[in-house]
């Protein structure tokens, strides 16, 4: 592992100075402070009315490759609706269900949709571009256009939307009875899981969160960056909209960051996690994401857990999953890869069998 910058801040020492020692002090006082620190530092506040429940409408099925089939749906919500693509695999159900937020320039294709409905998972695909562009200049034309004032400085940007947006996917999940929202899995790749992990913290209904080379303001420690690693200041100097403003002060100040990362991943905790990384991907900081997950296990031991659970030399290309948080870090690129999504799936399978 290597050297960190500055002290990393401790998970269960309180912003009073107290010390957290099992689990209904972290869920009564600490989880709910270190997401509003999140919230009011990085992510930002949520402008976005929550619906007691939303609506919605199918409007075409299609059959998908030999394992299944598509339904378009669109979900209705207070001044603002949005498509999502619902592939089934054969069978009644109900089914396990994937969530993968999809990228602009992603095709539908980025997964292994065929394999995912094979070994029974049902799929839900959200493209950020039907709820918030991403692009600097048009990202308040989605579903920010909805909003009757303008978005203030701790207000989320279009990464608190696509954020919104997952949470009422789940609520769709949730009034679907061929889905079982007990057994579903929240997945994103790169910026996409820097926010599936942000609406994994806050929104405790994700039951596994998979991240893929989420790095810099995704699993990966801030206070960590350096020399050809994404920092906070180049992730707020070019992508300053996906953050409430407030973030990019924090640009080399990360040291007076009141949180770090490895929080972010601590939220999760009781439920699953399961984070992808790649040796020649430098600029996601895989040695930090993997360092931040093992800090983050301190969180699961509150509830008599192994988070992730390692030996003296982790190796490369192994899928480490004996807790219920695993890692899987390998020679590789920037990018998604079918063995980390069967990997996934068995360490799916494997966490969901008693669930």
């Amino acid at each position: 592992m290597m050297e960190k910058q500055v002290e990393i801040p401790d998970i269960l020492t309180a912003c009073s100075g107290r010390r957290i020692e099992n689990s209904q002090d972290w869920e009564r006082f600490r989880r709910p402070e270190l997401l509003n620190l999140f919230t009011g530092c990085i992510y930002g506040y949520c402008p976005f009315p929550v619906p007691w429940a939303v609506s919605y409408e199918r409007i075409g099925v299609i059959r998908q490759g030999s394992w299944g089939r598509r339904e378009q749906l669109v979900l209705h919500l207070p001044g603002f609706s949005f498509p999502l693509a619902l592939y089934l695999p054969e069978g009644r159900g109900p089914f396990k269900v994937v969530v993968y937020l999809r990228l602009t320039n992603e095709r539908e294709t980025v997964i292994p949709l065929d394999r995912i409905l094979q070994r029974g998972y049902a799929v839900l695909l959200l493209w950020v571009e039907d709820v918030a562009p991403d692009v600097p200049d048009t990202f308040e034309k989605g579903i920010f256009k909805s909003l009757s004032g303008k978005r203030g400085r701790k207000d989320c940007g279009a990464m608190g939307a696509w954020s919104y947006a997952l949470s009422r996917v789940m609520d769709y999940i949730e009034q679907d009875e061929r889905l079982l929202a007990a057994k579903s899995v929240l997945a994103g790749f790169s910026r996409g899981g820097k926010c599936a992990l942000w609406t994994a913290a806050a929104d405790q209904r994700f039951a596994l969160c998979a991240a893929f080379h989420s790095g810099c303001t995704g699993a990966g420690l801030s206070r960590w960056g350096s020399k050809n690693k994404e920092t906070v200041k180049e992730i707020t100097q070019k992508f300053p909209y996906w953050f409430c403003e407030a973030y990019g002060a924090y640009g080399e100040k990360e040291e007076y960051l009141p949180v770090d990362q490895h929080m972010l991943l601590a939220l999760i905790a009781p439920r699953f996690l399961y984070l992808a990384g790649s040796l020649e991907d430098p600029w996601a900081n895989p040695e930090s994401e993997l360092e931040s997950a093992w800090l983050a296990s301190e969180a699961y031991a509150l509830y008599g857990l192994w988070g992730l659970k390692l030996p003296k030399e982790p190796k490369e290309g192994k899928l480490y999953k004996e807790g219920r948080i695993g890692c899987y870090i390998h020679k590789g690129v920037h990018e998604m890869t079918e063995m980390e999504w069967e990997l996934l799936l068995d360490f799916a399978d494997e966490k969901f069998l008693f669930q």
